[in-house]
Protein backbone atom coordinates (compact mmCIF):
# COMPACT_ATOMS: atom_id res chain seq x y z
CA UNK A 1 0.00 0.00 0.00
CA UNK A 2 1.56 3.40 -0.92
CA UNK A 3 0.45 7.02 -0.34
CA UNK A 4 -0.20 9.52 -3.03
CA UNK A 5 3.60 10.59 -2.72
CA UNK A 6 4.74 7.19 -3.60
CA UNK A 7 5.73 6.04 -0.34
CA UNK A 8 5.54 2.77 0.86
CA UNK A 9 3.02 3.45 4.21
CA UNK A 10 2.30 -0.77 5.30
CA UNK A 11 3.62 -4.20 4.77
CA UNK A 12 2.84 -6.11 1.76
CA UNK A 13 -0.55 -8.00 2.61
CA UNK A 14 -0.04 -11.76 2.30
CA UNK A 15 -2.14 -14.26 2.59
CA UNK A 16 -3.24 -15.50 -0.30
CA UNK A 17 -1.36 -19.20 -2.05
CA UNK A 18 -1.57 -17.80 -5.56
CA UNK A 19 -1.52 -14.78 -7.97
CA UNK A 20 -4.16 -11.95 -6.75
CA UNK A 21 -6.23 -10.91 -9.52
CA UNK A 22 -8.63 -8.14 -8.39
CA UNK A 23 -8.88 -5.89 -5.50
CA UNK A 24 -10.90 -2.91 -4.05
CA UNK A 25 -10.68 -0.75 -1.47
CA UNK A 26 -14.26 0.16 0.92
CA UNK A 27 -15.39 3.78 0.05
CA UNK A 28 -14.64 4.85 3.25
CA UNK A 29 -10.88 3.27 3.16
CA UNK A 30 -11.35 1.48 6.23
CA UNK A 31 -11.03 -2.45 4.71
CA UNK A 32 -9.48 -3.88 1.40
CA UNK A 33 -10.82 -6.92 -0.31
CA UNK A 34 -8.69 -8.76 -3.07
CA UNK A 35 -9.45 -12.17 -5.14
CA UNK A 36 -6.49 -14.80 -6.16
CA UNK A 37 -6.56 -17.91 -8.50
CA UNK A 38 -6.26 -20.04 -5.33
CA UNK A 39 -10.21 -19.46 -4.79
CA UNK A 40 -10.69 -17.37 -1.78
CA UNK A 41 -11.30 -13.80 -0.98
CA UNK A 42 -9.32 -12.13 2.22
CA UNK A 43 -10.10 -8.79 3.65
CA UNK A 44 -7.68 -6.39 5.50
CA UNK A 45 -8.04 -3.60 8.22
CA UNK A 46 -6.39 -1.15 5.69
CA UNK A 47 -4.91 0.90 8.56
CA UNK A 48 -3.63 -2.18 10.49
CA UNK A 49 -2.32 -4.32 7.44
CA UNK A 50 -4.01 -7.47 9.39
CA UNK A 51 -6.58 -9.72 8.11
CA UNK A 52 -10.11 -8.62 9.15
CA UNK A 53 -11.61 -11.95 8.65
CA UNK A 54 -10.39 -15.19 7.92
CA UNK A 55 -9.80 -16.43 3.90
CA UNK A 56 -13.34 -16.42 2.79
CA UNK A 57 -14.00 -19.89 0.49
CA UNK A 58 -16.73 -20.37 -2.10
CA UNK A 59 -15.58 -19.86 -5.62
CA UNK A 60 -14.76 -22.99 -7.51
CA UNK A 61 -11.45 -21.78 -9.22
CA UNK A 62 -10.47 -18.88 -10.43
CA UNK A 63 -11.73 -15.21 -9.67
CA UNK A 64 -11.17 -12.12 -12.12
CA UNK A 65 -13.24 -9.33 -10.25
CA UNK A 66 -14.22 -7.80 -6.62
CA UNK A 67 -15.68 -4.64 -5.83
CA UNK A 68 -17.26 -2.99 -2.70
CA UNK A 69 -20.70 -1.17 -2.97
CA UNK A 70 -20.15 2.52 -2.51
CA UNK A 71 -21.68 2.16 0.55
CA UNK A 72 -19.65 -0.31 2.20
CA UNK A 73 -22.62 -2.58 2.78
CA UNK A 74 -21.17 -5.88 0.93
CA UNK A 75 -18.73 -6.17 -1.99
CA UNK A 76 -19.29 -8.79 -4.40
CA UNK A 77 -16.87 -11.43 -6.42
CA UNK A 78 -17.68 -12.85 -9.44
CA UNK A 79 -16.14 -16.30 -10.38
CA UNK A 80 -14.68 -17.23 -13.99
CA UNK A 81 -14.22 -20.77 -13.63
CA UNK A 82 -17.72 -21.54 -11.76
CA UNK A 83 -19.32 -18.51 -13.11
CA UNK A 84 -21.53 -17.16 -10.04
CA UNK A 85 -21.95 -13.85 -8.85
CA UNK A 86 -21.43 -14.28 -4.65
CA UNK A 87 -22.28 -11.52 -2.20
CA UNK A 88 -20.45 -10.75 0.75
CA UNK A 89 -20.86 -8.49 4.40
CA UNK A 90 -18.84 -5.61 4.01
CA UNK A 91 -17.89 -5.90 7.47
CA UNK A 92 -18.06 -9.65 8.49
CA UNK A 93 -17.55 -10.92 5.01
CA UNK A 94 -20.00 -13.54 5.54
CA UNK A 95 -21.97 -14.89 2.56
CA UNK A 96 -24.93 -12.68 1.48
CA UNK A 97 -27.91 -14.97 0.24
CA UNK A 98 -27.33 -17.85 -2.67
CA UNK A 99 -24.84 -17.07 -5.76
CA UNK A 100 -26.11 -15.71 -8.72
CA UNK A 101 -25.14 -18.59 -11.63
CA UNK A 102 -24.49 -17.32 -14.98
CA UNK A 103 -24.47 -19.03 -18.28
CA UNK A 104 -20.58 -17.20 -19.60
CA UNK A 105 -17.27 -16.59 -17.93
CA UNK A 106 -17.33 -13.84 -15.30
CA UNK A 107 -14.37 -11.07 -15.66
CA UNK A 108 -15.15 -8.05 -14.06
CA UNK A 109 -17.63 -5.88 -12.08
CA UNK A 110 -18.84 -2.32 -11.18
CA UNK A 111 -21.37 -0.83 -8.80
CA UNK A 112 -23.08 2.36 -9.32
CA UNK A 113 -22.95 5.27 -7.07
CA UNK A 114 -25.87 4.42 -5.04
CA UNK A 115 -25.13 1.09 -4.52
CA UNK A 116 -28.22 -0.25 -6.63
CA UNK A 117 -26.99 -1.59 -9.76
CA UNK A 118 -24.20 -3.39 -10.61
CA UNK A 119 -22.65 -4.13 -14.38
CA UNK A 120 -20.66 -7.52 -15.02
CA UNK A 121 -18.09 -8.14 -18.22
CA UNK A 122 -18.13 -11.47 -20.10
CA UNK A 123 -15.94 -13.79 -21.68
CA UNK A 124 -18.31 -13.63 -24.62
CA UNK A 125 -18.13 -9.77 -24.98
CA UNK A 126 -22.01 -9.40 -22.91
CA UNK A 127 -22.51 -6.95 -19.78
CA UNK A 128 -24.86 -8.39 -17.66
CA UNK A 129 -26.63 -5.69 -15.49
CA UNK A 130 -28.25 -6.42 -12.15
CA UNK A 131 -29.99 -5.08 -9.34
CA UNK A 132 -27.91 -4.80 -5.71
CA UNK A 133 -30.89 -5.00 -3.67
CA UNK A 134 -32.39 -8.03 -4.38
CA UNK A 135 -29.00 -9.25 -5.55
CA UNK A 136 -30.25 -10.92 -8.93
CA UNK A 137 -29.61 -10.50 -12.90
CA UNK A 138 -32.16 -8.38 -14.85
CA UNK A 139 -33.56 -9.11 -18.20
CA UNK A 140 -30.99 -6.58 -19.72
CA UNK A 141 -27.84 -7.59 -21.72
CA UNK A 142 -25.48 -4.69 -23.23
CA UNK A 143 -24.80 -6.10 -26.54
CA UNK A 144 -21.70 -4.55 -28.91
CA UNK A 145 -18.32 -5.47 -27.97
CA UNK A 146 -16.90 -9.06 -29.90
CA UNK A 147 -14.72 -10.27 -27.56
CA UNK A 148 -14.24 -10.33 -23.86
CA UNK A 149 -15.27 -7.21 -21.45
CA UNK A 150 -12.08 -6.80 -19.13
CA UNK A 151 -13.33 -3.92 -17.92
CA UNK A 152 -16.63 -1.75 -16.45
CA UNK A 153 -17.30 1.70 -14.74
CA UNK A 154 -20.08 3.46 -13.66
CA UNK A 155 -19.99 7.46 -14.72
CA UNK A 156 -19.68 9.33 -11.21
CA UNK A 157 -23.20 10.10 -11.39
CA UNK A 158 -24.50 6.91 -12.55
CA UNK A 159 -26.54 7.83 -15.64
CA UNK A 160 -23.62 5.84 -17.69
CA UNK A 161 -21.66 2.21 -17.70
CA UNK A 162 -18.34 2.50 -19.55
CA UNK A 163 -17.00 -1.17 -20.83
CA UNK A 164 -13.27 -2.22 -22.01
CA UNK A 165 -12.83 -4.63 -24.20
CA UNK A 166 -10.25 -7.09 -26.19
CA UNK A 167 -11.72 -6.36 -29.09
CA UNK A 168 -9.68 -2.58 -28.93
CA UNK A 169 -12.91 -0.69 -28.36
CA UNK A 170 -14.18 1.61 -25.26
CA UNK A 171 -18.30 1.98 -25.25
CA UNK A 172 -20.56 3.73 -23.36
CA UNK A 173 -23.75 3.01 -22.43
CA UNK A 174 -27.02 4.54 -20.76
CA UNK A 175 -27.56 3.18 -17.42
CA UNK A 176 -31.19 3.76 -17.66
CA UNK A 177 -31.98 2.54 -21.01
CA UNK A 178 -29.23 0.38 -21.65
CA UNK A 179 -28.83 1.63 -25.00
CA UNK A 180 -25.39 2.50 -27.25
CA UNK A 181 -23.97 5.79 -26.69
CA UNK A 182 -22.27 7.37 -29.44
CA UNK A 183 -19.42 5.45 -31.57
CA UNK A 184 -16.85 3.14 -30.09
CA UNK A 185 -13.60 4.78 -28.62
CA UNK A 186 -11.03 3.66 -31.13
CA UNK A 187 -7.08 4.70 -30.86
CA UNK A 188 -5.90 0.95 -28.90
CA UNK A 189 -4.42 -1.30 -31.22
CA UNK A 190 -4.60 -3.94 -28.96
CA UNK A 191 -6.78 -5.41 -26.10
CA UNK A 192 -8.55 -2.68 -23.50
CA UNK A 193 -7.36 -4.04 -19.94
CA UNK A 194 -8.57 -1.08 -17.66
CA UNK A 195 -11.01 2.03 -17.27
CA UNK A 196 -10.59 5.02 -15.28
CA UNK A 197 -12.91 7.95 -14.71
CA UNK A 198 -12.52 11.30 -13.24
CA UNK A 199 -14.08 12.32 -9.94
CA UNK A 200 -16.01 14.83 -12.50
CA UNK A 201 -16.88 12.20 -15.20
CA UNK A 202 -15.19 14.64 -18.14
CA UNK A 203 -12.35 12.82 -18.30
CA UNK A 204 -11.59 8.96 -19.01
CA UNK A 205 -8.55 7.34 -18.92
CA UNK A 206 -8.03 2.97 -20.89
CA UNK A 207 -5.03 1.31 -19.81
CA UNK A 208 -4.10 -1.12 -23.18
CA UNK A 209 -2.17 -4.63 -24.04
CA UNK A 210 -0.77 -2.53 -26.37
CA UNK A 211 1.59 -0.34 -23.72
CA UNK A 212 -0.29 2.85 -24.12
CA UNK A 213 -2.69 4.93 -21.72
CA UNK A 214 -5.24 6.96 -23.40
CA UNK A 215 -7.04 9.85 -22.34
CA UNK A 216 -10.59 10.38 -23.35
CA UNK A 217 -13.45 13.46 -22.51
Amino acid sequence: IWDQSGQLILEPLEGHTSWVTCGSYSSHGSKIVAGSYDGTLIMWDASAGIEAAVPIAGHQGIMWGVAFAPNDSCFASVGYDDRTIRFWNGETGEAIGEPVECDDRLLCIAFSPDSTQFAIGTLGGGILLGDAQTRSLTNDMLVGHTDTVRSVRFSPDGSRIYSASDDGSVRCWDAQTSRHIGYPLLGHTKAVTSIAISNDGARIATGSVDKSVRIWD
